[in-house]
């Protein structure tokens, strides 16, 4: 049995929408988000073959700060634990040092030991846990007092970026988390997000909400800090005005204070817990 990865291209993703379909029946993001992972500005798309069928996928994403992030690792049911995954995370490996990436990271569940196993394999090993809350549109009512949203506007530069945050960072344990993405937080990051005008503070509060992915599905929050009731009533306001269907927000796992605060706001805490696993490269 010979098993090969290699670096997709368009002409794999019949394939590899098949290798989606076989691990994760009605799921569609790989088909949503195909234009930007073939995009070779944003990372590399990974397919793994088992005698020359296509029965597995990956990618690796380049991150504004300095990093990579390794997502989608899927394998048809009847090609797993035979060495795909292995050869997609060398071949991920391999890209990060061709492109001198400080890091690699990935997520999953915090119960899902065979994908943290193979990742602890390679070196990775445990930096976050965190936990997701939703707040959906339909959960907002039509008559909410939002006004705690006014005087919101948008962060302008960096430096007040890093000040904002500054009391965040040990909470937050200085990663940033977007659609189960993990950056870290720094100058690269804050710039990337005024760039995208998706930070904001007042009276010293600040909010980030935007989305990484299928913005189509909801925005996300990225961090909150300062006033919570004021950054959830900015999340509710941009829902209200846009019609967009949630808001997420993925909180570190031992913030209770946080959660309380967001669920008093109407988010919804399942106890799913995410990990995020990371190695840090020095080449």
């Amino acid at each position: 049995m010979s098993v090969i990865c290699r670096r997709a291209g368009w002409a794999d993703i019949p394939d590899l929408l098949h290798v989606e379909y076989k691990t994760m029946p009605g799921h569609k993001y790989l088909a949503a988000v195909r234009e930007k992972f073939l995009d070779p500005s944003q990372g590399v798309l990974l397919a793994a073959e088992v005698d020359g069928v296509i029965a597995g996928v990956a990618h690796l994403a380049f991150l504004c700060d300095g990093g990579s992030w390794f997502e989608v690792l899927r394998v048809t049911p009847e090609y797993q634990k035979k060495g795909c995954g292995t050869a997609m995370w060398a071949e991920a490996f391999k890209i990060c040092e061709e492109k001198k990436l400080a890091n690699i990271r990935m997520y999953t569940g915090y119960k899902n030991v065979t994908s943290r196993k193979l990742a602890e394999r390679f070196g990775l090993a445990l930096t976050c846990q965190t936990r997701e809350g939703v707040l959906s549109l339909e959960d907002v009512p039509e008559d909410a007092d939002l006004s705690a949203a006014e005087g919101f506007v948008p962060v302008k530069s960096p430096e007040r970026a890093a000040e904002l945050a500054s009391s965040l960072l040990g909470s937050y344990g200085g990663y940033f988390c977007r659609n189960r993405t993990f950056w870290e937080m720094g100058p690269a990051l804050w710039q990337d997000l005024i760039a995208q005008g998706s930070l904001f503070e007042k009276d010293g509060s600040m909010v980030d909400i935007g989305a990484r992915m299928e913005l189509h599905k909801g925005f996300q929050m990225g961090l909150a800090g300062g006033d919570i009731k004021a950054c959830a009533a900015m999340a509710k306001k941009m829902l209200v005005h846009t019609g967009l269907p949630a808001v997420t927000a993925m909180i570190p796992s031992a913030d209770e204070a946080l959660k309380e605060s967001l669920e008093k706001e109407g988010f919804v805490f399942p106890e799913v817990q995410i990990i995020m696993l990371e190695k840090k490269f020095s080449w």
